[in-house]
Order: structure tokens, then sequence, then C-alpha cells
């Protein structure tokens, strides 16, 4: 079995990483069916998998290419019965391998999972010590009834206070933030004194959720927000690692020494993996509240998992009980008829699920807004003609890529959207215009890559304008931070701009900081980073701009789906250029993401 794979390694069919693991359990005298899953197990680790069910891989043949006839698998008996026999593999933690049912985990994630599951089931009990008379008010007050219809985001509300533990999921503009704060409200509401604690995956995305929440005070939507609500509910947001104290010796809080916290706001949830989701309610205590905002049909995490998937049911409908439907009712957020009562007895999971319907930012004339729509149903084909061939949709556009190069005008449009802000003098005015335009790309390598991109970008640029440029940099270079440094307070994904200081006749970098006003560095002490004209769809979650040039390639490849095309074209909230090839963008609208993972099954799923 060993020389298969190594066969299948030298053919470029399995990772060396697989291989190497498989060699590693070989070692120690495993029979070939254990070699094999263990090598399956380590390849798909690396693709984001928390585990692989062996029933997907039996009676088949794996690693076929050009060079090499494949591995034939054997029946899920056979496999299982080698697996139960190996001193390795166990049922329960601690062990290298653990087997649960059909599902094989390395160790590390079974156990991540199974904290993870436990954290949420243990905060699925009815919140007990709710003024329920306090809180109708409070929802009269703040989600005052202007028609018929459901106000999906006043049942949010009282989900989110009914319960210790609450899922609040939409698309763009659908209000999640404007929600969250009257959540606030009404919690503090409750319980005044409260420790309240905002955070998001990355410096970008808390810095917008402290933001988010400056502006939703001031909107005149939020009108019935008291001044004492305005002041109790904070502005400030962190890092999950920076709220956990990570440092290079690992996580200060932990199940052992938890974060003093009441209520906890997670915004941009997709992006959270199984890990750090794991570590974070593990290191809470049990009675705190927490909050996950996030859009269930987004791309999942860049590392092992799909967190918010898996709680979500992966686009299962929301069905609730009857008996909470009545809660609802008696709180005045629904009206009776308007959620229909039926004989199922869905997961207890599911009455802590919020899903917010309706968008504020797109309405049925946005091309923006129905082309993610036909997406994420999987119909690229109508996204492509009805909407974005379609003159009808001015905020949407359309141009052709060939198969090998590139259509010069996606190089036009980046020189015509970022010369805006290089002829800007004062540099808070050039930051606020850079994050207004972006390109983002499905692939970093390639010539529909992020990496050939940036070089033909700054190429064009530099051309075009008079540019002081020394080595690497040059006058307006946007860089994107690829490693956290906690002393600088800088953390992966935060975007800035290199810029010429004729005055000390140096560069110098500027990054906008969550008060709003903007912070200097020297060159020479930035972290590692990279040149950001253009991005990677994976790397924009948690960012919006204003126009949006999408780059998809003419092939078929597995990393394209309608979970990143979705997740690219929402990030547009006024203009949205895409450049593909018809066919491959139908197709890869059909093509679904779904990460093996046993949190739905735990979950009720």
């Amino acid at each position: 079995m060993l020389n298969q794979l190594k066969t299948a390694m030298q053919s470029d069919e399995l990772p060396t990483m697989a291989y190497h693991f498989a060699k590693y359990i070989n070692d120690y005298s495993a029979d070939d069916f254990v070699i094999l899953a263990a090598a399956i197990l380590s390849w798909q680790n690396a693709q984001g998998h928390v585990c692989i069910d062996l029933q997907d891989y039996t009676d088949t043949i794996l690693f076929a290419g050009d060079d090499f006839t494949g591995i034939a698998t054997p029946s899920l008996n056979k496999w299982l019965a080698a697996l139960h026999k190996h001193p390795w593999v166990s049922d329960h933690f601690p062990a290298p391998l653990i087997l649960e049912d059909t599902r094989l985990y390395l160790g590390k994630y079974w156990r991540f999972e199974t904290q993870l599951a436990d954290a949420i089931k243990n905060r699925l009990s009815p919140n007990t010590k709710l003024n329920s008379p306090l809180l109708k008010s409070g929802l009269q007050r703040l989600f005052p009834k202007v028609d018929n219809t459901v106000d999906w985001q006043a049942v949010a509300a009282a989900i989110a206070l009914l319960n210790r533990f609450v899922v609040i999921s939409g698309g763009p503009g659908t209000g999640k933030t404007s929600t969250v704060i009257r959540i606030l409200a009404l919690l503090l509401a409750q319980n005044p004194a409260m420790k309240i604690e905002l955070i998001a995956p990355t410096g970008k995305a808390a810095a917008r959720l402290a933001e988010s929440i400056r502006n939703g005070k001031q909107d005149k939507r939020l009108s019935a927000l008291t001044d004492e609500e305005k002041t109790l509910i904070p502005e400030s947001a962190k890092t999950i690692h920076r709220l956990l104290k990570y440092s290079p010796r690992g996580f200060y809080h932990n199940a052992e020494n938890l974060i003093p916290v009441d209520t906890l706001v997670v915004d941009e949830a997709s992006m959270v993996d199984l890990p750090l989701m794991a570590r974070l309610l593990t290191a809470i205590p049990a009675d705190t509240h927490v909050i996950l905002l996030g859009d269930r049909d987004q791309l999942a995490s860049v590392e092992a998992g799909s967190v918010l998937g898996d709680i979500t049911g992966h686009g299962h409908n929301i069905i609730y009980p009857g008996n909470f439907i009545n809660e609802l009712e008696q709180l005045g957020v629904i009206q009776q008829g308007d959620i229909d009562k039926n004989n199922i007895t869905p997961p207890l999971i599911t009455r802590s699920i919020a899903l917010l319907h309706k968008s504020y930012r797109f309405d049925e004339t946005s091309g923006i807004g129905t082309a993610a729509s036909f997406i994420n149903k999987g119909n690229g084909g109508a996204a492509l003609r009805n909407v974005l061939l379609n003159p009808k949709f001015p905020d949407t556009e359309w141009i052709s890529v060939g198969n090998d190069t590139l259509n010069p005008d996606c190089i036009t449009w980046a020189s015509n959207n970022y010369s805006n802000y290089l002829s800007k003098n004062n540099i808070k005015e050039a930051l606020e215009l850079f994050e207004k335009s972006r390109i983002l790309t499905a692939l970093r390598n390639g010539e529909f890559g992020m990496d050939e991109l940036n070089k033909k970008i700054s190429h064009r640029l530099l051309q075009n304008h008079n540019l002081v440029q020394h080595g690497d940099e040059f006058h307006g270079k946007p860089i994107m931070i690829t490693r956290n440094d906690y002393e600088l307070d800088l953390f992966n994904g935060d975007i800035g701009l290199i810029w010429w200081s004729e005055e000390s006749k140096q560069f110098n970098a500027h990054f906008p900081s969550s008060n709003g006003e903007v912070r200097t560095l020297s060159t020479r002490q930035l972290p590692q980073h990279e040149t950001a004209f253009a991005m990677t769809i994976h790397k924009s979650q948690g960012s919006e701009f204003d126009n949006l040039l999408l780059i998809l390639p003419p092939k078929a490849t597995p990393v394209v789906s309608k979970e990143l095309i979705y997740t690219g074209i929402t990030r547009a909230k006024k203009q949205v250029l895409v450049a593909g090839n018809e066919a491959i963008f139908v197709q890869a609208c059909k093509e679904s993401v779904k990460r093996s993972s046993g949190l739905d099954k735990k979950l009720g799923w």
C-alpha cells in the first residue's frame, strides 16, 4: 500500500504531507486499509475537512491519473474492522485517530468538534432569568410595527433574548448590525451592569464592526435608543485572538482561566474555523450570552471546518417548535399564523437560529442582489442572462476573458479606479478612497491570480503616474498584513498605504485605526505583508467596497464554487464588474462545497 501511495504522490495525485503521514502510520505495523485511511484523512484535512466519512470512499478507485491507475478502496465493513483492530484508533480522546460511527478524525479535530458541540448544547436551555414584560415593551419600542409583514429583525431580537446562544444569519444589507445594537439595548435593560465584548476573526472585521456600531447609534431607524443605552453599548471591538490573549506560548484564556464576560458578540462568524471557535466557547463562562453574526451562505473558514454552516444546517429550512412560536406570539413580534405550526419536531438548535430575509441595501431593482440570489440557488445561467448581461441592471456588468489571457479591460478598470486616491495629498482621504474600490480573484497564482494582477496593476500605475519609487516600494502602494503582530496592533488582513513624505524624504506606512484616525509606522517596522490592489475572495470576507471587479478563472478549478462567487459578488455595495468565461461561470454556480464534519450531526441535524 505504501508503495502505491508513493506512486500516487509522485504522480501529483496525493499531497506529500498525506504520504508522509501514511508512512508514519506504517512505521507502526498498520494494516494496509489503515494506512490508506490515514492518507485520505491527511489529504482531506488539508482541504479544510474536519474528518472523512468512510462511506464516501468505499469500493472505489482513488488517486487515478494520467500516470497512475489508482488505488482500490475496500468495503466499509472491511475498513471499519481494520481500523477497530489498530491500537492507535479509538472512539474517545486521547488517541491519534478517532473513529465515530463511520467518520474518521485526527484526535485533535475530534476533540475540538466535541468541545464545541458540548459548549453549544449546554447553552441551548432557555434564558430563565428573563423579565418577559420588560422585554415585550422593549421590543415594541425598538421595533415599532410599520406594516402587517413579519419584521425578521424583531424576531431575531426576541430569539436572542429567549436563548443564551443564538446565530443571526443574513446576507449583505439585511441589518445584522442594527439588529444587534437593539439586542444589546434589550439585554442591558435586563442587566445594566453586564460586561459586553464585541469581537471578530480579523483586525479589519473588528474595525468594521466597531465602525458599524458607532454609525448605527446615529441611524434614524434606531432613534428609539435612549442616550443611556447608547452610552452603555460598547463601541470598541477586538480580534478573537486578542480576547483570548494569544501569544507564541499559546492562549492565556481557556477552560481553566475563563474570560469575564456576560455577553459575547462574534461578527463574521462564517470566517471562524473549528479550532478557534472551540477555544473561544470553552474559554467563557457557561452562562455567557453568545451571539454569532454572519451569512451562512458565504464561504467557510480558510482553516478546518464550516462552523456556521454546521450550526445552521447547511441551508435547511429553519422550522421552529410550536411552543416556541407561541412564545414569539406572546412577545408580539409575530401574529398568529405568521409562522406555520406543524407536527415536525425540529432539532433543538433551530430555536437558536434567526434568519434575516429582507435586504435594505438591495431591492428588486438591484442587479447585485438579484444576481447573488440566483447564484445562491445554483442558477448561474439566470444570473448571467437575466442580470450580468442585461443592461436593465446598471450596477452589474460582465466582460468575457480568453482561455489564457486576461481581458485588458481589467487592468484599465484598475488604473481608472485607483488613480483617484493617488491624486490625494491627505493620507486619511487617500485611505478612505482606496477602500471604495477593489479587485477580487479566486486564485493566488497564474495569469488570473492575485500575484500576477498586482504586478500588472503596479506596472500600469507607475507608468501612468509620476510616483516616487525605491526598490519594491512606491508612493501609494497598498499593502495587506499577512501575519499578526500584537505589539504593533497589526493583524492578518489589515490594509494600509505606503506613502512618500516630502518632508522626511522617506516612505511610511499608514493604516486606519478603529477610532477613525490614521496610524503611521516606519516601513522598517512592518510585519510580513503583500501588495493589495488585488486580493483573493477568501481574504475579502468581512470587507465591502463601493466598486468591485471580480475576476474568475476561464477554466474549471475546484476552488471556484457557488459559495466563492456569492461571497465575491456580495462584497460590492454599488457596482460590480464580473470578468469570466460564461460556461465555466454557469458550471461553477452548480458546484457547492460541503466540508466533512460531525458537528451538524452532534447538534441534531
